[in-house]
């Protein structure tokens, strides 16, 4: 049961075309990703999106194999992929200037925060996924409200970045 998704391969990568509030792209399944949505610097500037979406708050949203990535974290109304859709998902608009979110011919990076709300098959054979609704699917995505990024290193856990006027900026973490 469930929605059919076709899907083409970007390497080993499965991208679906989608919008997000009505702007038309392409879309990488990241399975790896913690994130809800991540949208490509380009996608962002092309659309004029950090305008649109009158973002306010920035910051360290992800980490990966080249360092923390940073975005401008809005609410968008609706992601849309083939024949589903999630209302009112966490976007993180990308102010990356190199490396992967820099890709020209993605709109974004979908992650957990999408996937989760659904019981995926994937069928590679016939380039397609099927996605049925789950307990997670009308729960609202939430964002990290403490307002900072830390990582755990050798000597315990290190501020890595904070949000302005947030809780952990507030109580003068540095």
């Amino acid at each position: 049961p469930g929605v059919r998704i076709p899907f083409q391969l970007k390497e080993s990568t499965p991208t679906v075309a989608g919008d997000i509030d009505g702007v038309s792209g392409t879309f990488d399944i990241d399975t790896g990703s913690r994130a809800t949505l991540d949208l490509m610097g380009p996608f962002v500037a092309k659309n004029n999106l950090i305008a649109r979406f009158q973002a306010k708050m920035q910051g360290v949203n992800g980490w990966g194999v080249g360092g923390p990535t940073r975005a401008w974290i809005v609410r968008a109304h609706r992601l849309t992929l083939g024949g589903v859709s999630v209302d009112g998902p966490v976007v993180g608009l990308s102010q990356a200037t190199g490396g992967a979110f820099t890709d020209t011919y993605s709109a974004g990076n979908v992650g957990a925060g999408i996937l989760k709300r659904f019981n995926i098959v994937w069928d590679y054979a016939n380039l397609q996924m099927f996605f049925e609704r789950n307990a997670q699917y009308s729960r609202p995505d939430v964002f990290n409200r403490a307002g900072l990024w830390a990582n755990l290193g050798g000597g315990g856990f290190e501020v890595i970045d904070l949000f302005a006027a947030s809780p952990a900026a507030e109580a003068g973490l540095k």
